[in-house]
This record gives C-alpha cells, structure tokens and sequence, in this order.
C-alpha cells in the first residue's frame, strides 16, 4: 500500500493518516446501533417508569409502560432517503427488533392545515417522541443551521405541540458539533 505513495514525504503524510483511520465493520455499527437503543432510549425509559412507580420490580408492570411509550415514539433518520442517516434505520430497526411502523420520514407525519398551521397526520396522533438518527454529527451545522431540513422539521413539531419529547442519537461525533 505504502509504494504507492512517491517519495519519503507523501509517505510519511499516508502513514500519518493511517494512524489516525478508524475503521468499523458492519458488525461494528450493528453493535453500535443496539448500544444506542438500549443506552440512550430504552434504559433511561424503563429508569423513569421504576420511579414513578416506586422503585418497581415487577417485569409486567415495567414492559407494559415500556411498551405503551414506545408506541407513542417514531424514529426518523436524518437527511434524505439515500443518506445515511436514513439507511442507518433499517438497521437499526433490525437490531433492536423493531416493528417497521415505528419508523418514518418527516413527510409521512406532518402536514399543514387548512389555515397553514402545522399538525401531526391522523395515523401519527399518539406521537410523543421523536427520535432522529444520524451517524455522525460533524460540526453540528445540520441540526442548528436554519437553512438546514433537521432545524425546519424540529420547529414545525415544536409549533404542534412545544411538549414533544425531540431526541438526536447520533453515532459518532466531534466535540465541536
């Protein structure tokens, strides 16, 4: 690989990158995307129904409110269809046996009234979370930059209701972002 790099410079530059590539495997991202379930969603939901209940133990109790939460989240990739944030659902939903009616695009959702405004379509009412996610969020830009789709889409489910529970799971991500 090195000899394809002329003279001790370049060299040195490629060696240089080399030591700092990360490289993960499709195992690796699958893993990834059940720790980020589990870690970020699921724990931290089953954490909050013990408490409001007492501390509980009970298993039934604790996967029926589980459950009842989960039916009122959808995820949603972020970027366009070919993106990888949108492909990264697929597996995602894979790996964390998912139904596929927990997943969507923005599009699927919401729509605008008569008067211009906003609203949640009938099939999605129950919605209360909504989870985006991406693989890597770099310096930030697409989710606080207002010509960016991510900022539009998280107004639009503010001015239906500013209660929603909004979530960004990301992959990876610089400090910066």
């Amino acid at each position: 690989w090195l000899e394809n790099f002329k003279g001790d410079e370049e060299k040195l530059y490629a060696l240089f990158l080399l030591s700092r590539m990360m490289y993960f495997t499709s195992f690796n991202i699958r893993n990834l995307l059940k720790a980020l379930y589990r870690d970020l969603y699921r724990y931290p939901i089953i954490e909050s129904i013990r408490q409001k209940n007492g501390d509980t133990l009970d298993e039934a109790t604790i996967e029926r409110l589980f459950d009842e939460h989960l039916n009122q989240t959808i995820f949603l990739g972020i970027g366009q269809a070919s993106e990888s944030g949108e492909f990264l659902t697929y597996y995602f939903r894979q790996e964390n046996k998912l139904s596929k009616y927990r997943f969507a695009t923005i599009q699927e959702i919401v729509e605008k009234d008569s008067s211009g405004y906003y609203k949640l379509k009938p099939k999605y009412s129950s919605i209360r979370h909504f989870v985006f996610i991406d693989d890597v969020c770099g310096s930030g830009s697409q989710a606080t930059n207002n010509e960016s789709g991510m900022r539009n889409l998280v107004i639009q489910l503010r001015s239906i209701d500013p209660r929603f529970q909004i979530s960004y799971y990301m992959l990876f991500a610089k400090s910066s972002g």
